[in-house]
């Protein structure tokens, strides 16, 4: 079973790294769900989309990024 994870950032810069580590170590603890994040840039004005993108490169997790700048997916 796939669940889907939405997580709103705005100006998140310092604190969307730890969200996200937080919340990845508590659904590797459900083996029997599959699990993705979507990051929601909401107009942030200071690194944000920086910190998702470069967590998206660390994280296969984090499949989906929607900026709602451009209001386009990025994969």
């Amino acid at each position: 079973m796939l669940v889907s994870i939405v997580i709103p950032c705005y100006n998140s810069e310092h604190t969307i790294g730890k969200v996200v580590e937080l919340a990845i170590e508590e659904f590797e603890k459900l083996k029997d769900y599959e699990c993705e994040f979507v990051l929601v840039n909401d107009y942030s004005r200071d690194g944000t989309w920086n910190a998702i993108h470069a967590l998206a490169e660390k994280h296969s997790i984090l499949r989906r990024i929607l900026d709602s700048i451009t209001r386009s997916w990025r994969l």
